[in-house]
């Protein structure tokens, strides 16, 4: 079982990393902090254990009777979702720090700070909901997508 959730994470990781290449793209040609954003958000989410995203895999597999890889961008959607939840989490709760390193909204806080910002709280909370927001509306658009 520990293989196969690991095979699930390794792919969901994948399929992650070319989706969110495509977007940083377009992130980055709005302004440069779109690209950082973006990387800072696969980062996130491909340092959790996937454990929903490969569960809905298996749910799946188990249901068909059968192994496959067609459900792995819903995989990727709810890991979205739950980067999404867990960035907006950290906000409200002030929690400086997720999986033993800052969390977004304070490493950008701390970026704002040193840049020398007059309101380096405000901009690493706002930046950071807009990255839990924009985690929210990518995972939508893999759903968008996904074939069933």
């Amino acid at each position: 079982m520990n293989r196969y959730f690991t095979g699930k994470r390794e792919k969901i990781t994948a399929y992650l990393r070319g989706f969110l290449d495509n977007v940083q793209k377009n992130f980055s040609a709005i302004h440069p902090l779109g690209a950082d954003l973006i990387d800072r958000l696969f980062r996130f989410t491909a340092e959790g254990k996937m454990l929903r995203g490969a569960l809905a895999c298996l749910g799946y597999d188990l249901f068909r009777n059968s192994a496959d890889d067609s459900m792995i961008s819903l995989g990727a959607a709810i890991e979205l979702f739950q980067s999404a939840l867990l960035i907006h989490d950290d906000i409200m709760d002030r929690d400086v720090s997720r999986r033993g390193k800052p969390s977004l909204f304070y490493h950008y806080q701390q970026k704002a700070l040193n840049e020398n910002l007059s309101d380096a709280f405000h901009a690493g909370e706002s930046l950071a909901i807009c990255a839990g927001d924009a985690a929210f509306f990518l995972a939508y658009e893999i759903l968008g997508k996904n074939p069933f």
